[in-house]
């Protein structure tokens, strides 16, 4: 029976066992040795079974009923039964630190240590897998608030708008934390974010009711109201303060393109009472005289582009109608330009003193108007993007057709500096002579003294100067 005891093929000797106890049953008599074997045999398979133990993790149940049986069996003293009474104690302790853990908020490195503890274990942890679901469950939350950590600690100037967070996911995770089973720091930051996030957008809700109050207000504005001006550019600064606000928070609000909208609004009205209106104080309004055609057209462009209709605005209004005059006398303007001369020059210096004394600065078609009514050659008709050429003693100027030159000469003297010139040959010798001075002073109507001075500027003086070239650098743009 010792070797029954001590033998290690226990499969081997349960068969046999098997065998013996069935062949005893069947010789229909008593056998004495019979109940022994029945005991040796329970014994084998209990160690069997013990054996299974190694080989495969089994549950905790398992191997308390096998011990059992072992101290039935009183085979419990036996070194395999000792080896499977440490495991089973070893399991016992590490679940019961396990529920102490998970009985309350724990931090991360605790489970892991857990984790860690129970790879050697030869028993399946009841535990185990709840632990290595929590573990889970913080390590896929962290990574997702990663993005949104970043955001909370980060100093750095304020996000670009294609990397803004979205709120939504934000408010899931600081939702989500709640289940969490661990005990993290991160939470917490989200927390804090979120509700700096919240007061932000309450404060900004107030604001833009504010922004839309205030537009409402200048749409009925004359310009009369010197203090409105200072509110928009007041609230222009905090609009843009709280956007700015916003985008270091790093969250993509729907507040943002909003407050945008309401700043480019603000600023527009206040150009449009700058440019409409002269009736501010210096402290608020610099003093940029009659706007330009240009800007008008431009600032109406802008609020166009911002769906502002400045038909709603009773400054824009003006605007419009000032854009309108402009835009009249621009086109007369631009006509007279072309002309070649055909217009009086008396009508020219009265169109001149009109676009003067418009509300609006049109310095291009003024400048224009100025370099028309200079008169040139011997025709007295303006440059006209005509071929001209300089006469070397007096400065006059001609065109090259009047005095007909196929070509333009290096240098060239008038016929009224140089009346006699042998030189030249018949057909050039029948070069229209220049208009003398009383003939041209028959040509004066009185006007005002700045009509008279570009008069004088245009009159062909007796005795030849040098004098500057016309201002043909001015009207190409008319011609493109």
């Amino acid at each position: 029976m010792v070797d029954v005891r001590e033998g290690k093929d226990q499969r081997k000797l349960i068969n046999d066992l098997s065998s013996l106890l069935q062949d005893g049953a069947s010789l229909g008599i008593q056998v004495e040795g019979l109940p022994l074997v029945e005991v040796e045999l329970k014994k084998a398979s209990c160690r069997q079974k013990a054996r299974t133990v190694y080989a495969a993790r089994k549950s905790l149940d398992f191997i308390e009923q096998l011990l059992s049986e072992a101290v039935v069996l009183h085979i419990d003293e036996e070194k395999l039964f000792a080896e499977i009474t440490e495991i089973l104690s070893t399991a016992r302790c590490w679940e019961k630190r396990a529920s102490s853990i998970l009985a309350s908020e724990t931090q991360l490195y605790d489970l892991k240590d857990l984790v860690r503890m129970s790879v050697n274990m030869d028993a399946v942890l009841p535990s185990l897998e709840g632990i290595e679901n929590t573990i889970s469950s913080a390590e896929t939350w962290l990574q997702k608030s990663e993005p949104f950590l970043s955001v909370a600690s980060s100093t750095a100037s304020a996000s670009s708008p294609c990397s803004l967070l979205e709120l939504h996911v934000l408010k899931d995770l600081v939702s989500q934390s709640k289940s969490l089973s661990v005990q993290l720091q991160e939470p917490m930051i989200l927390e804090t974010l979120l509700l700096n996030c919240e007061r932000w957008q309450c404060d900004n809700h107030q604001l833009l009711q504010e922004t839309e109050d205030l537009l409402d207000s200048a749409k009925i504005d004359d310009g009369m109201d010197i203090t409105i001006l200072s509110k928009i550019m007041d609230l222009i600064t905090r609009v843009d303060s709280a956007r700015k606000s916003g985008l270091a928070l790093g969250l993509n609000f729907d507040e943002l393109p909003k407050l945008q909208t309401a700043s480019l609004k603000l600023g527009w009205c206040c150009k449009t009472i700058s440019l409409s209106s002269s009736s501010f104080s210096s402290e608020l309004l610099e003093d940029v005289g009659k706007p330009s055609l240009q800007n008008i057209q431009q600032h109406i462009k802008e609020g166009q582009t911002l769906k502002i209709n400045p038909e709603e605005y009773y400054l824009g209004k003006r605007l419009v109608e000032l854009q309108d005059t402009g835009l009249e006398w621009a086109k007369r303007a631009r006509k007279v330009v072309t002309d070649s001369g055909a217009l009086a020059l008396e009508d020219v210096y009265e169109l001149i003193s009109e676009g003067e004394n418009l509300p609006v600065h049109a310095e291009e078609e003024l400048q224009a108007l100025r370099a028309r009514s200079m008169l040139h050659c011997v025709c007295r008709k303006p440059y006209n993007s005509r071929s001209m050429v300089s006469c070397s003693q007096c400065g006059e100027w001609y065109h090259t057709h009047c005095v007909k030159l196929h070509w333009k000469p290096k240098a060239y003297v008038c016929s009224a500096c140089c009346p006699v010139t042998p030189q030249i040959d018949a057909p050039r010798s029948m070069e229209p002579e220049t208009p003398s001075l009383n003939h041209r002073r028959t040509r004066k109507v009185a006007t005002d003294a700045e009509i008279k001075d570009l008069r004088w500027q245009n009159r062909k003086r007796v005795k030849r100067t040098a004098k500057r070239s016309p201002q043909v650098h001015i009207l190409p743009w008319f011609f493109t």
